[in-house]
């Protein structure tokens, strides 16, 4: 099965073309759509129209900037909350919500997943991100408490974050892929490719997972369908080991 992630929209149908250019099976958001608009509904059935007017599934995460009732009411959203979980094939998708920070309803999702013998892999989607690339400030992160639960888990294999406005493969942490994939509407669509795992070039990951789990990603940007980044889980659960390092959470 296949499918495409972005964050940080603000007002950009650009986005929405790229996340819808290949039919993937469903959709990912992870948080702050319309800023701009500042209006859900106005932000759903026309900014994202084509989304919308596609029929394809879309999952959310909550972002600092949304009104998540207002959000969830457009039934724009396959969820009814913000913390919760889906699985597709042997994969299951555990959204936590870094605006509440409830942990511990995360931890009981990342479980219930782990315990399931049909589950290969977890990937979590999230807004505020844990770590952060060098070369980049940090304006505010989650809770560490958040990294310390999902290494407790060997099936957590990728985290997928947004908010600060870069797109960042940053080498594994204790086992685990972290992405920072914030390019949906802050920044031009153009800029350095170099390095791939280092972009602020507005786009959107395409994922594509196969029958033995392995998970294929490409950052592919908007308008001229570049491919910025592509890396792979191998279906034995090995990641990538290259990667932007990451910043040293000072405050902890």
């Amino acid at each position: 099965f296949t499918f495409n992630i972005a964050g940080d929209f603000r007002d950009t149908p650009a986005t929405g073309y790229n996340l819808v250019s290949d039919n993937p099976d469903f959709i990912i958001m992870t948080g702050d759509y319309g800023i701009k608009t500042n209006n859900a509904t106005e932000w759903t059935n026309r900014t994202m129209a084509m989304i919308k007017n596609s029929g394809i599934p879309v999952y959310g995460a909550l972002g600092n900037n949304d009104n998540g009732e207002d959000y969830l009411n457009t039934g724009f959203f396959m969820n009814k909350n913000w913390s919760y979980s889906f699985t597709k094939g042997n994969i299951a998708f555990v959204v936590a919500n870094t605006e509440d920070e409830n942990v511990a309803e995360t931890n009981a999702l990342l479980a219930r997943a782990q315990n399931d013998s049909n589950v290969k892999s977890i990937i979590v989607l999230m807004h505020e991100s844990i770590w952060h690339p060098v070369r980049t400030s940090v304006s505010s992160d989650t809770t560490i408490d958040f990294h310390n639960t999902f290494k407790k888990y060997s099936k957590v294999k990728m985290v997928i974050a947004g908010h600060t406005h870069v797109y960042a493969r940053m080498v594994p942490v204790d086992g685990i892929l972290y992405i920072m994939n914030g390019v949906g509407g802050q920044n031009p669509s153009k800029g350095s490719t170099e390095p791939s795992t280092f972009s602020k070039i507005n786009g959107a990951l395409h994922c594509s997972v196969t029958v033995d789990g392995s998970i294929t990603c490409s950052n592919i940007s908007n308008g001229s369908g570049v491919v910025v980044d592509k890396f792979t889980i191998k279906a034995n659960g090995s990641l990538p080991t290259d990667g932007t390092p990451v910043r040293h959470r000072g405050h902890d």
